[in-house]
């Protein structure tokens, strides 16, 4: 399930709508987080956040482009 997003550049451009502090280079590392660790073991966690933008930056490619690290959503 991609929602037609393939790559990075595109799901960073949905999250720079987002009011925030990250940085572009921030958010590009952010994101390719999930899909460098989705073979290991454990859990991403993010603690804390201000408006969310980095939250949904990890959130976006876990959900789209990760096999293994998807997001916990209560």
């Amino acid at each position: 399930m991609n929602h037609g997003y393939t790559r990075i550049s595109d799901l960073m451009k949905l999250v720079d709508e987002i009011e925030g502090w990250l940085f572009p280079e921030e958010q590009w590392a952010l994101m390719h987080l999930p899909v460098m660790a989705d073979y290991l073991n454990g859990e991403i966690v993010e603690i804390g956040s201000y408006r969310g933008k980095s939250t949904v930056s990890l959130g976006l490619v876990s959900l789209l482009l990760s096999k293994r690290k998807r997001p916990f959503i209560p």
